[in-house]
């Protein structure tokens, strides 16, 4: 079990508290350290190490100089070639297929007094995983989405389980998706 605590911080940054016995999927329940690390805004810079940001930026945005963008659809749209690419390693034996997957995900519900508990951490070892914030809509849209999400990551460690000196928390805004290198332990 991990506590997750967030604190008012300078700025878009704020503090998020993991006990550092959080390694496995399920995580042990044995109380251990909490470590405080920063949770900061999602930038495709601070991320790069995890993953890829899959974002459409603004004509003012510096992060348009480094991708191809091309206009669309009769100049009615612009297309931002390959922010992140499918990646499938799977062993031939285990006749698995990269596919694209619909998670409907529920804020979390146990915040108290600004800490959460987080029970697990995940990885796929043979695929990148991308999450896109699909928002409101009518009929199937959810009902009260958020603006915000957190995305807590870490590289895999020598023992096979979550290197703690790598976790890194973020606040990702419903404009961003994200994709997951693969091996990468998330939240």
């Amino acid at each position: 079990m991990a506590e997750v605590k967030s604190a008012p911080a300078p700025a878009e940054t704020r503090e998020i508290a993991l006990s550092s016995t959080a390694t496995t999927s399920p995580m042990s329940s044995q109380q251990s350290n909490i470590t405080v690390i920063p949770i900061v805004p999602l930038t495709s810079e601070a991320f790069a190490a995890f993953g890829q940001v899959i974002q459409a930026y603004s004509e003012s945005h510096p992060a348009r100089k480094s991708i191809k963008i091309t206009p669309a659809n009769a100049g009615t749209a612009e297309k931002f070639h390959k922010l992140c690419l499918p990646f499938s390693s799977y062993p031939a034996e285990a006749s698995a297929s990269t596919g694209i997957s619909i998670y409907r995900c529920q804020p979390l519900q146990d915040i108290c007094d600004g800490i959460t508990t987080l029970h697990t951490l995940e990885r796929h070892l043979y695929t990148n995983q991308a999450f896109i914030p699909m928002g409101r809509g009518d009929g199937e849209g959810l009902e009260d989405p958020t603006d915000r999400y957190l995305v807590v990551v870490a590289h895999n460690g020598q023992d096979d389980r979550p290197d703690m000196k790598t976790l890194r928390a973020f606040l990702a805004k419903t404009s961003q998706g994200i994709s997951y290198n693969a091996g990468i332990w998330r939240k």
